[in-house]
């Protein structure tokens, strides 16, 4: 199987190129050699805030809510919790599907959606727009945060977004050529997922998961 993955550099902030991390190489290598054969190719081009990347002391991301924005509960459900699954299987990040956490059975409150991310202490959220399901935007940020910027070349392009709950800010944008701006049915595989997964821990946004080897315990951190 291909996998293509692309990392052009952010055009967010030019003058801040990314720096050179070798400790992702090896994580990438591991993600894409994880990749399961037999899958349809998938290639992915992202963009990013590299000022974000050199000014925060928060990454990688130890908590992530999936969120496929679609009125089809059924889809809704499927995709977020194949995308969970692979995300738990290959990041060390706790991995929340939005369906999980805001029950479709009822119209919650502002302050509810607003415990509903504190509590799980949701730090970003990976977003796809799968025709959307009616609801804001504001559901999936905290009271003090300003509002999305989706007039950006890059919300309107990209088919994934990683945006900061308790900031709005934008910090990752995938795109899939002939997915702008929406994801269908199609990329509910593990070839989209991977080409996702390899991208952010590339970029140091997700860790790969611990590996506990009882016979090298000393090497254990």
């Amino acid at each position: 199987m291909n996998i293509h993955v692309h990392h052009p550099q952010s055009r967010m902030s030019l003058h801040h190129p990314i720096p050179s991390r070798t400790h992702f190489v090896l994580p990438l290598l591991f993600v894409v050699a994880a990749l399961l054969s037999g899958c349809a190719s998938v290639e992915l081009s992202s963009i990013l805030d590299t000022q974000f990347l050199l000014t925060t002391r928060d990454l990688p991301f130890n908590s992530v809510l999936v969120v496929y924005d679609s009125k089809d509960l059924a889809r809704k459900q499927e995709f977020e919790h194949a995308f969970a699954a692979y995300l738990r299987e290959h990041t060390d990040a706790q991995i929340h599907a939005d369906i999980d956490l805001y029950s479709p059975l009822k119209r919650l409150e502002e302050k509810e959606k607003t415990w509903a991310l504190r509590d799980n202490s949701i730090q970003a959220v990976l977003y796809m727009h799968g025709g959307g399901g009616g609801r804001s935007l504001r559901d999936w940020l905290l009271p003090e945060a300003p509002d999305l910027d989706t007039e950006t070349p890059a919300w309107k392009s990209s088919a994934v977004k990683l945006f900061l709950p308790a900031t709005a800010q934008v910090v990752w944008a995938g795109s899939v050529m002939g997915h702008e701006g929406y994801v269908g049915e199609e990329l509910r595989s593990r070839a989209f997922f991977s080409a996702v997964v390899a991208d952010l821990v590339g970029h140091g946004m997700l860790d790969m998961p611990r590996v506990d080897n009882p016979a090298l315990r000393g090497f254990n951190r």
